[in-house]
């Protein structure tokens, strides 16, 4: 705020030169980025109300896979190179800085397994994209400016039975028999990571892993002390977790479920309290935060789009939307009022939370970007 006062004898003879000038503080802008495996293109707000508008920045971009990664606020994006470099780009300029080199060859180096596409996990990023995590099978490699460390998956314990041979007995006719003993024996694996994502504030990770056919576990790594906080270790697979999302302030982790029954759901955790809420859902989802209030929403496969308030004592999802096909993707809005849906067909849905009004587009992969 910049003011001019005048005092004393001048405020008096000259009143009128009383004045204030006031700066507002602008809130920040956001844009809408669309990838199509090709090219990239970005538009203002305008576009959700005028389809016809123009993109103000448009640029190749060939990547080994049609999905970008932004970070929580939007405010940084990721892509995985065909070389397996991340790359960091702006979707205002299409400069592209490079983050780490080689995935593949780094993943080695920490004595991890990354060769091809499909032992690729997922990227995700802090604030800002401060903290980077890249999720394989075989581990998460963290990044930052000043470290590079590896996440294993949580080490369990396997038995296995040898028998050993003792004797050889003869009986009075002269036929032999072999007298065995079993001993049991162990050793420790770990489990496979089977999705990650790097809590907003940078200080922890929450782990969905399997061992096939023996357990599975929803669990927090704390990047400080370098432990595990298992959640959920659940013999036999039951239920299965297979994704999550952290709520803006970090407190709060969304994990989805699966029992073999074909039952889903969702539970709910605080990272630092022994508390817990199951939710259940007739279909599997996929999960985002909202960036300001208490609340997560899911893209469902029947194509429903659903508002969970975990505020409230009584947890239900609330129906807010239908759109087509299965999910692929679900971000919230830097602003908190807007929802981008993107489906199996190549469509982006953009939901307005205020007046439930949908937008229509077209695009492999959409997401936000915020300056």
């Amino acid at each position: 705020m910049l003011s001019l006062f005048l005092k004393g004898k001048h405020a008096i003879r000259f009143p009128y030169l009383y004045a204030t000038c006031v700066v507002k503080k602008l809130s920040p802008q956001y844009y809408i980025v669309i990838y199509d495996g090709k090219t990239v293109k970005t538009y203002d707000y305008r576009l959700l109300s005028d389809r016809s508008v123009k993109p103000i920045r448009e640029f190749k971009l060939k990547l080994a896979m049609p999905t970008l990664f932004p970070s929580y606020d939007c405010k940084a994006i990721f892509g995985l190179t065909k070389n397996f470099d991340v790359i960091k780009i702006n979707p205002l300029t299409g400069e592209t800085l490079l983050q780490i080199k080689d995935l593949r060859r780094t993943f080695s180096d920490h004595d991890l397994i990354l060769e091809n596409i499909e032992d690729f996990r997922t990227l995700t990023s802090s604030l800002s994209g401060l903290c980077i995590a890249i999720a394989s099978w075989h581990g998460v490699l963290v990044h930052t400016k000043e470290e590079t460390h590896v996440i294993r998956g949580i080490e369990y314990k396997k038995k296995y039975v040898t028998e050993r041979y003792v004797a050889t007995e003869f009986d009075q006719w002269g036929d032999d028999r072999i007298i065995t003993k079993r001993e049991e024996h162990f050793y420790f694996e770990n489990a496979h990571i089977d999705y990650a994502v790097i809590s907003p504030n940078g200080k922890y990770i929450a782990l969905t892993e399997s061992s096939l056919f023996e357990r599975c576990y929803a669990a927090i790594y704390a990047l400080d002390t370098q432990k595990y906080i298992i959640l959920r270790d659940n013999p036999y697979e039951e239920p299965i977790y297979e994704y999550a999302a952290w709520s803006s302030d970090s407190d709060v982790i969304c994990f989805l479920y699966r029992d073999k029954a074909f039952n889903f759901g969702v539970e709910l955790f605080r990272v630092m309290r022994k508390w817990s809420k199951r939710v259940p859902m007739e279909f599997p989802a996929i999960c985002t935060a909202s960036p300001l209030k208490k609340m997560f929403a899911f893209y469902v496969a029947d194509g429903n789009i659903l508002l969970l308030d975990y505020s409230r004592k009584d947890l239900s999802t609330k129906k807010i939307a239908r759109i087509e096909e299965e999910p692929k993707s679900l971000k919230w809005s830097p602003c908190g009022k807007y929802l981008m849906a993107v489906n199996q067909k190549k469509k982006v849905f953009i939901i307005n939370i205020e007046n439930m009004s949908v937008t229509k587009l077209k695009g492999r992969f959409a997401t936000w970007f915020a300056e």
